[in-house]
């Protein structure tokens, strides 16, 4: 069903429409197939770690496949819109999986629920506030101040032993700390982080390619 919905005309559309360079925030990151991609795929490693079972893992990559689809070039409202599309989609194509209401749920909360009892929707939380790497950044993003750091952030590994989580940074030594950690952005990034740890009894370990990254904001 997965990729049913992936190479679905319609659903690829609305990401080239994501994409729109006259969106309102001016077009600084992809929130298009490009970034789709990064999300669904980072998904899918987590749940892998925490062995989730393959039916689960692919309602999952529904809900970060589909977790942007309102997003249209709108920032705001978009979780609700691509919440109530999706919804649509589902019943205009009577699609019927195992996990629909969590998907549903996951998609409509994976802008601001950090709180949420959902393990798919802290998942896709995650994954979604993570995809700053290089490749999210869109030609606009490089000449903001903060966000232009993200170019140096080559990828971001998540490991999990036994009771600890670790969150590696693989960034480029040119990239300026202090304005990475001071954008507003990488504040959701790690705050997700650390909610996603906590809700499951983690012991967090943040690391700077391979030092502890000591958060100094």
């Amino acid at each position: 069903m997965f990729e049913k919905i992936k190479n679905d005309p319609y659903i690829i559309d609305c990401y080239l429409k994501a994409d729109d360079p006259n969106s309102e925030d001016g077009f600084w990151v992809y929130h298009g197939l490009k970034h789709i991609n990064n999300v669904v795929d980072m998904v899918e490693k987590i749940l892998i770690q925490f062995n989730y079972d393959t039916e689960y893992i692919e309602n999952a990559k529904i809900a970060a496949l589909l977790h942007d689809v309102g997003f249209l070039g709108i920032k705001e409202d978009h979780e609700i819109r691509s919440y109530e599309m999706t919804k649509k989609y589902f019943e205009e194509n009577n699609i019927d999986i195992k996990y629909k209401d969590e998907v549903l749920n996951a998609i409509k909360c994976h802008r601001d629920g950090f709180d949420s009892d959902s393990f798919m929707t802290l998942v896709l939380i995650l994954a979604d506030k993570i995809d700053i790497k290089k490749s999210r950044l869109a030609p606009n993003g490089y000449m903001i101040d903060g966000l232009n750091e993200y170019k140096f952030i080559d990828d971001i590994k998540i490991i999990k032993n036994n009771d600890e989580i670790v969150f590696k940074f693989i960034i480029g030594s040119d990239c300026d700390k202090k304005k990475l950690e001071e954008f507003y952005f990488t504040a959701k990034v790690l705050k997700s982080i650390k909610s996603f740890s906590e809700h499951l009894s983690l012991k967090l370990k943040i690391l700077w390619n391979d030092e502890e990254w000591i958060i100094n904001k």
